[in-house]
């Protein structure tokens, strides 16, 4: 759970965008995803703070939050999870005391490379029947002597969508030094995994972060994986940056972090980025909404922004959007950040807002993604 603004950012100024290694497809239509209405008041804090949110409805109408929480003693990050009737009104999935006040949906693990673990995308498996759910997930052991650790992407599954297992003890995307396996942007750090399914593959869009030997900060990108693994172990990253910029319609945004994907009821893509003014890094965060044809892109502004920084528990940061399709709505969790907090100083709550959502025109011929050599099996040193 960081905060790119503050302790991680890197401005995007100036990355050429590259072109997608996809068939051709049609741009969609710009759609209007709104107007958004967000709540003034967190929806949840957890134990001390909560953000990433990561948010799925189950077949019988609950809603689950899966989120990077913070326990003490040790100090570490962690995933927690809280479940709703409604969307809205949050609650810990099972029973805390004080002794034990936090649930857990998986837990770091001491002295390995997911030690300390955030940004989880959950997405449903199985049928109705027999459930099943997959946590992508980031994990990392603390390097002070880098701008951001080491953080990789993992694999945990549950029947219960509370108690997850590790898939494998590896990450399922490993760092890779430049230049090996033609994967010049994956040497420093992958955050912010968000998943959707599309034609029997899994397309996953990340944060890749750049940096020297050294430890110094290059840039971020958005970047892709895909997986046609019945198992979502095995992974090709996808060749190309995946870089919305520019953005039609919004061309004062030029930074994307931490984004969240889902696809619509009408084929489409919808990405939710924390959106920034790259070059003026104090300017204030604001989430936008894109849409496509691929979930590779490319993107094109989905009306107004959906969220910006007008609260006083936010007044730092609102970054990480996850949304879902629910009822004729876009729902949308994200976290605020304020460094004001009488608590806690630093502090990070979720939030929420939702739009109405109406189908748009089919989206036309879908793009199939080329190969590409750069296979992630778990365990391999890739």
């Amino acid at each position: 759970m960081h905060s790119v603004r503050h302790t991680r950012w890197i401005a995007a100024a100036g990355l050429a965008t590259a072109g997608l290694a996809t068939a051709a497809h049609a741009q969609p239509e710009t759609l209007a995803c709104g107007p958004w209405s967000a709540l003034p008041t967190p929806v949840w804090e957890g134990l001390l703070m909560a953000g990433d949110p990561s948010v799925i409805r189950t077949p019988d109408g609950t809603y689950f939050m899966h989120f990077t929480g913070f326990m003490p003693e040790p100090d570490r990050a962690t995933i927690g999870v809280a479940t709703s009737p409604d969307g809205v009104t949050w609650d810990w999935a099972g029973p805390t005391t004080f002794e034990e006040p936090f649930v857990f949906a998986l837990d770091g693990r001491p002295g390995e490379w997911d030690e300390q673990l955030e940004t989880v995308a959950v997405i449903e498996r199985g049928t109705d029947a027999s459930p099943e759910y997959w946590m992508y997930y980031t994990g990392y052991v603390v390097d002070e002597s880098r701008f951001v650790s080491p953080y990789e992407i993992g694999l945990a599954k549950s029947t219960d969508g509370i108690t997850f297992t590790r898939a494998s003890n590896d990450p399922v995307l490993r760092l890779e030094p430049p230049g090996i396996n033609d994967a010049p942007t994956n040497d420093f750090a992958m955050t912010s995994p968000g998943v959707v399914e599309h034609d029997g593959a899994l397309y996953m869009v990340f944060l890749a972060w750049g940096g020297d030997a050294n430890g110094t900060p290059d840039f971020f990108e958005l970047r892709g994986a895909f997986s046609t693994d019945p198992e979502g172990l095995v992974w090709q990253r996808h060749p190309d940056p995946v870089q919305p910029f520019p953005i039609a319609g919004l061309p004062e945004i030029d930074g994307a972090v931490e984004p969240g994907q889902l696809q619509g009821r009408d084929g489409r893509f919808y990405l939710f980025i924390t959106a920034d003014d790259a070059e003026n890094p104090t300017s204030p965060s604001s989430i936008a909404v894109l849409t496509s044809c691929h979930p590779f892109g490319p993107w094109t502004s989905c009306g107004d922004l959906a969220v910006e920084m007008t609260q006083p528990w936010h007044d730092d940061e609102i970054i990480a959007p996850h949304a879902i399709e629910d009822n004729g709505l876009l729902r949308l969790y994200y976290h605020g950040l304020t460094f004001n907090d009488a608590l806690t100083g630093e502090r990070f709550r979720v939030g929420y807002a939702e739009a109405p959502f109406t189908p748009g025109p089919s989206p036309g011929p879908t793009a199939t993604v080329s190969s590409h050599p750069t296979t992630s099996t778990p365990g391999s040193s890739r």
